[in-house]
């Protein structure tokens, strides 16, 4: 699984990885409990037909700007738009006429007066914005029609375009509201005095009723949202519903205006665009993010759903879903993925080992991640892993291009890997030290915890070797040597008994102390060292020393100069107390003279290995390309 940035595409849906859950999916699930049991409120019983809803229905619905949807409780039950309408019927009449015109007729200034309020400029007549009852029916009427039924009928396509499906008007609740709507149609007859609205107000009114009563459900809001959310093009069906310059026009209203008296409070604690309606519902907006949706009939005095107010109180908080959050103008959160077959650490490995991990690679997956990480990316990440990572046991985050990371994005991460973690997936974090938000949500997620199972690595080889490690314990193929196995060394492979024999005549025995250099860059070669125990780091040297690799137990170092006599390319420094071997070039010369066959064996040998490296770099390299 090599993919590169260009052929990322959209992440799959993630239905089919259960039972590794995304972190979204649990917030959700864990707010519809928390809140489940709230009785405040009252089902708004003015309007008889909406006085009939189940005050214990309660759904939550999240979608995403590239159409991913998140449903927990009664997220499909359907229900009334209600006022959430009149948004989107401004941002049509917008499409038809444009700013300039529109607002002959509808102002854009906040009332802060509740959704019924008679707020009519005392000398124009022009409602204060199109979110109180005298603005949405003004904007009704400004939708381009030849009668009243192309009108509905347009309303009807435009809300088609914003959740990818046909809508359709609930009979009972629009004959409800047209029964009992005296006071809309007193505002009606006085835009009609204040020529706002043109021709019959009743016909203009019985339109209003109408898109009032559209049926919709928690589900539907959300994508509504999310269409919102990417700039008026549905991320379900990729059809434009609406001009993304009227998209702004829209939530800069949904932003001041959207919760009547209650939108200073709402922007100050939630942050969101947003937009209520009397039968429970309740949208939010978070620009080029995603769009989020509250259903619960019982409403506060000021006409908002009491448990949708909480569920976004405590969304915002959680989730730091707050417009003025810092945001990156870029939704490319993934610059590259790949698995551990086809990138390796560092880490020079036997025979064994590297035909082990061969078979295992696959088992690891890195995820480069670049730029700034909001929810929004997180989310996306997560989506992602889990829709490629099927089977992969090893997950590695490379954060090393991450400018930043919001608070509640290191806190959905973190979770992550601790429910991965309880489902058998080791999460892994590399550069994660820069970001302290990342680390102290690692700290928040697995403090109580005896054994830390999320790893934290300096960088994304450290990360890799240490799945690596992990996969041969698995394997048990990490195997002590001693002095007797010499066979297993991979330049020794294929020799016979009686020619390993003449090997340990020739081997010279060594031992060297953490920090001791067994060889320098520059220096005269002097044979090829068998390491025994220990580790040891290749560095090139310079102004800052660089790692180029880690050698363990059965590696051999320093075998091109049995090819060539030339200067030492590399610094091999002992990382730990290390007992190693030489075969010095004196020794290999006089192997040569007296047993040539031994010595073609090891030159083979060499030219294999060499073989082997050169096609693991080229993998590497096509890997990590962009």
């Amino acid at each position: 699984m090599t993919i590169a940035l260009r052929d990322l595409g959209a992440p799959a849906e993630i239905d089919a990885i259960d039972p590794l859950a995304h972190p979204l999916q649990a917030y959700i699930d864990e707010l519809h409990e928390r809140h489940l049991a709230c009785r405040e409120g009252q089902v708004a019983d003015y309007i008889p037909q909406l006085g009939r809803a189940d005050p214990d229905w309660f759904g939550i619905a999240i979608a995403t700007a590239d159409g991913h949807v998140y449903l927990t409780g009664d997220a499909d039950v359907p229900f009334s738009i209600q006022s959430i309408s009149k948004p989107f019927v401004y941002g049509l009449a917008l499409e038809d006429h444009g700013l300039d015109e529109v607002s002959r007729y509808v102002g854009v200034e906040p009332s802060g007066e509740a959704f019924n309020s008679i707020s009519l400029d005392p000398v124009t007549g022009r409602p204060s914005n199109p979110m109180i009852n005298a603005g949405a029916i003004a904007s009704a009427g400004l939708v381009e029609a030849d009668n009243p039924t192309d009108r509905i009928n347009r309303i009807l396509d435009m809300f088609a375009r914003f959740v990818g499906h046909d809508v359709a008007i609930d009979g009972d609740v629009y004959r409800s509201e047209s029964d009992t709507g005296f006071r809309n149609r007193a505002i009606a007859n006085l835009l009609r005095n204040f020529e706002i609205l043109q021709g019959d107000p009743d016909e203009v009114l019985d339109v209003y009723f109408q898109q009032c009563a559209i049926l919709t459900s928690c589900r539907d809001l959300a994508v509504m949202g999310a269409t919102l959310a990417a700039g008026g093009v549905c991320p379900i069906t990729s059809e434009r519903a609406i001009s993304e310059r009227t998209v702004r026009h829209m939530l800069s209203l949904m932003a001041t205006c959207g919760m009547y008296d209650y939108a200073g409070e709402w922007v100050f604690r939630v942050g969101m665009p947003a937009k209520s309606g009397v039968a429970g519902g309740v949208l939010g907006v978070l620009p080029g993010q995603l769009g989020v949706a509250v259903f619960s009939p019982p409403l506060d005095a000021k006409g908002n759903s009491v448990r949708g107010i909480r569920v976004f109180n405590d969304l915002a908080a959680m989730l730091g879903l707050h417009m003025f959050h810092r945001t990156d103008p870029s939704h490319t959160f993934i610059r590259n993925r790949y698995s551990g077959r086809n990138v390796r650490s560092r880490r020079q490995r036997n025979s064994v080992q590297t035909q082990t991990l061969d078979r295992l690679g696959e088992k690891v997956g890195v995820w480069e991640l670049q730029g700034y990480l909001p929810v929004y990316g997180a989310e996306l990440v997560i989506r992602d892993v889990l829709a490629n990572s099927r089977d992969m046991t090893h997950v590695v985050f490379d954060l090393r291009r991450i400018t930043g990371v919001q608070q509640s994005s290191a806190m959905m991460l973190a979770r992550f890997a601790v429910d991965a973690t309880e489902h058998g997936r080791a999460i892994v974090f590399a550069h994660a030290e820069p970001h302290a938000a990342m680390t102290q949500a690692i700290d928040a997620a697995f403090g109580s915890l005896p054994q830390r199972p999320a790893r934290v690595c300096a960088d994304t080889d450290a990360a890799i070797e240490w799945c690596e490690d992990r996969l041969l314990d698995e394997s048990l193929c990490q195997r002590p040597v001693s002095l007797a196995s010499i066979e297993q060394f991979d330049l020794l492979n294929a020799l016979t008994a009686e020619e390993l024999d003449v090997m340990r005549d020739l081997l010279e025995e060594r031992y060297a102390a953490p920090g001791e250099y067994l060889m320098r860059q520059g220096d005269e070669p002097d044979g090829v060292y068998f390491l025994v125990s220990g580790t040891a780091s290749v560095l090139l040297e310079g102004d800052r020393p660089i790692r180029v690799a880690t050698c363990s137990p059965v590696i051999t170092v320093g075998e091109m100069s049995l090819l060539e006599r030339r200067p030492r390319s590399a610094t091999v420094r002992a990382d730990d107390p290390m007992h190693y071997l030489v075969l010095t070039l004196d020794s290999f010369d006089r192997l040569r003279a007296e047993h040539t066959e031994i010595a073609l064996k090891v030159m083979e040998n060499v030219g294999r290995d060499l073989s082997t490296k050169l096609r693991q770099a080229n993998t590497q390299i096509e890997a990590l390309s962009d």
